[in-house]
């Protein structure tokens, strides 16, 4: 089984939209993590940002972050991903490989989660909790 979910990219006012968003939507923020909680490493300066976050209402789920800049440059254009989330493994291994045929992998971390531009140049995120 798989979902899939839009992931919108924030430059930095990711926790005040997904605030907004639960308000509107009459939901809850299931998950607001930041760049200091993450596994991975982020200079001190993004402690503070939003490294992944949720905001879950009757049959509508929104995922969010803060879109990091490298050189002042977002690393994620466009500012939106799809989010795909996957049970099986090897599903989610062979999906990923079909999508990044003729776009590039821009993260694969450890088989349980990678971030990729397809050949059209939309960002896909696939994540499996099994890997």
């Amino acid at each position: 089984m798989k979902t899939l979910v839009p992931y919108l990219m924030f430059t930095g006012k990711c926790r005040e939209a997904m605030e907004f968003y639960a308000r509107c939507l009459g939901g809850e923020i299931t998950i607001m993590q930041t760049c200091g909680e993450s596994p991975i490493d982020f200079p001190p300066e993004a402690a503070d940002k939003i490294f992944n976050s949720e905001v879950r209402a009757e049959g509508v789920c929104i995922k969010a972050s803060d879109n990091p800049a490298k050189d002042g440059q977002a690393i994620v254009e466009p500012p939106f991903s799809l989010f795909v989330s996957f049970t099986d493994a090897s599903e989610y291994a062979s999906v990923g490989n079909k999508l990044a045929e003729g776009g590039h992998v821009t993260m694969d971390h450890d088989g349980a989660f990678m971030m990729l531009t397809d050949k059209f140049g939309y960002s896909w995120m696939l994540t499996t909790d099994t890997g």
